[in-house]
């Protein structure tokens, strides 16, 4: 697991996350086991989330709800972390394709396309 310094202010805390973005915390905690998350060291608050966090635990859902190899996943966090957006048309409209036999693709949906703005 990665161990990340440079973040945007804001602190969330796992149940936060998990409601701001719609993500189930326990699917949350199988992303930072797979390394996908960073690992930060808790502020006292225990609030080892941030903003950034947001946007790739909604895009890591979104790709795992469409199926993507990890090793895509993967590569798209590490690109993310050298400065390249997350989210692309692409992943946009396979999110799109998918609205009907993926219901929790409409939560996500509006937030990805934030994203690509």
């Amino acid at each position: 697991m990665q161990t990340v310094t440079n973040t945007r202010e804001v602190s969330l805390a796992l149940p936060d996350l998990a409601e701001a973005t719609g993500v189930p915390a326990a699917v949350i905690c199988r992303y930072v086991e797979l390394g996908l998350l960073p690992v930060r060291v808790a502020a006292e608050d225990d609030r080892p989330f941030t903003l950034d966090d947001a946007e790739i635990a909604v895009v890591l859902r979104a790709m795992d709800l469409l199926n993507f190899d990890i090793r895509n996943v993967r590569s798209r966090v590490e690109r993310f972390i050298q400065g390249v957006p997350l989210v692309d048309d692409m992943l946009i409209a396979l999110a799109e394709a998918r609205l009907n036999d993926l219901p929790e693709m409409r939560d996500l949906l509006p937030q990805l396309q934030r994203l690509l703005a």
